[in-house]
């Protein structure tokens, strides 16, 4: 394994040598997940509930990189679903009348009839998942 400012020597592989641009880009967490290993390889593991979940190993840091993205779009998916499982509005009860709150990209706006809040921020929810699925659609098209 070479490490930062080393020169490689003629007998490795081009595989096997990490760019000062790469190791820089590893340490200041511009490349999240991806690690080197001793073999040549790109090992990309992500963090899920405080444990960590081997991807696998790639040849290049690109492609390490990528997978991780991908499985951070699908946890971003997973979470937004969640989300819909929650009622979404607050409620507000005056003297006269309640009203229900919902949050929508740090604005709030009242409506009178909780339904209607409800669909509000279904709707709200529904397009941010459908932006993330259409992300990730993309995303898995790339090819390397």
């Amino acid at each position: 394994m070479m490490y930062f400012g080393q020169e490689p020597s003629l007998g490795l592989s081009a595989k096997m040598v990490i760019t000062d641009h790469e190791l820089r880009r590893m340490r200041t967490g511009e490349l999240k997940g991806c690690s080197y290993e001793s073999a040549g390889n790109y090992v990309c593991i992500y963090v899920k509930k405080g444990k960590k979940v081997r991807i696998g190993t790639f040849d290049t840091i690109e492609e390490c990189n990528h997978a991780y993205d991908i499985c951070d779009l699908e946890r971003q998916i997973h979470n937004m679903r969640q989300r819909l499982r929650s009622k979404g509005y607050g409620v507000k009860k005056q003297a006269t009348m309640t009203s229900y709150t919902v949050t929508i990209d740090g604005k709030s706006k009242s409506y009178h009839n909780k339904t209607i809040a409800r669909m509000v921020y279904e709707d709200d929810i529904n397009k941010q998942i459908n932006a993330l699925e259409k992300e990730l659609y993309d995303m898995q098209q790339t090819k390397f």
